[in-house]
């Protein structure tokens, strides 16, 4: 198991809550001008290799993200990076208004922005400027957004899926959806992200089924029973060859046991 210092474990969740955060206000302009509701998929965002970061969906030719690598606010075009912003110690209101502005300026319809109609993340304060992050944190999670990302479009090629992957400003994870074959309402999610306080790679079913046999990670219950495996757990050096081999092991059982 890779140990990581407590004050590095400190860092890379600040850098998260922040990117969290940031995630939130430019789903903003999304949330405005496709008026979309809480669950709505208008409002999750996808991982733009060529910007390096979430990106919303398009409104009046226009969506917003969050590069990870800096933690900046971008504006874009057809993949085409047009401003960005650095949100560390700026305010949520101070951010939301540079992204109205900005983006009217860019031609985008100015009108009042309003944050995505669901509860922000813990400590969001629209008046209380963002931490300052450490370099060092912001690129190891782009680094990891990045690698699931990859990793996600390729199950969504192998399984020819429908879906592509998206992350979920509400809860800020990054996942995608593999239907079953043998029954329409039935499916499995994979995503990385948060569970119970911990960053991990999820794999959740629609429905009811057996633990499948784990070579690494650990089978949960309650609410929505699902196999997980601790972002904490993986080696330093070959973390993703240890989830792509997880991930091989785990879903063929379950997408056609």
């Amino acid at each position: 198991m890779n140990e990581t210092e407590p004050d590095e474990i400190a860092l890379a969740a600040e850098a998260r809550s922040v990117a969290h955060s940031a995630a939130t206000i430019a789903t903003s302009w999304a949330a405005t001008h496709l008026q979309a509701s809480s669950k709505h998929r208008l409002l999750n965002m996808g991982w733009n290799t060529a910007v390096g970061a979430l990106v919303g969906r398009p409104a009046h030719g226009l969506s917003a993200g969050v590069r990870l690598a800096d933690l900046n606010l971008v504006l874009v075009r057809d993949d085409t990076l047009l401003r960005n912003r650095p949100v560390s110690g700026t305010s949520p209101a101070d951010l939301v208004t540079w992204l109205r502005t900005t983006a009217a300026a860019l031609g985008g319809r100015d009108s009042r922005l309003s944050l995505p109609p669901y509860d922000p993340p813990a400590g969001f304060s629209a008046t209380t400027p963002l931490p300052v992050v450490s370099p060092d944190a912001s690129t190891q999670l782009n680094t990891y957004f990045a690698r699931a990302a990859a990793i996600l479009d390729d199950l969504s090629r192998e399984h020819e899926t429908d879906d592509d992957p998206r992350c979920w400003p509400r809860d800020f994870d990054l996942s995608l959806r593999i239907p079953l074959a043998q029954a329409e309402d039935r499916y499995v999610d994979v995503s990385y992200g948060e569970f119970d306080g911990a960053v991990c790679w999820g794999v959740w079913p629609s429905d009811e089924t057996e633990a499948p046999t784990l070579r690494q990670g650990s089978w949960v219950e309650g609410d929505r029973p699902g196999a997980i495996l601790l972002e904490s757990e993986l080696p330093e050096f070959g973390g993703e060859r240890a989830i792509r081999e997880w991930l091989s092991s785990i879903l063929p059982p379950l997408l056609h046991g």
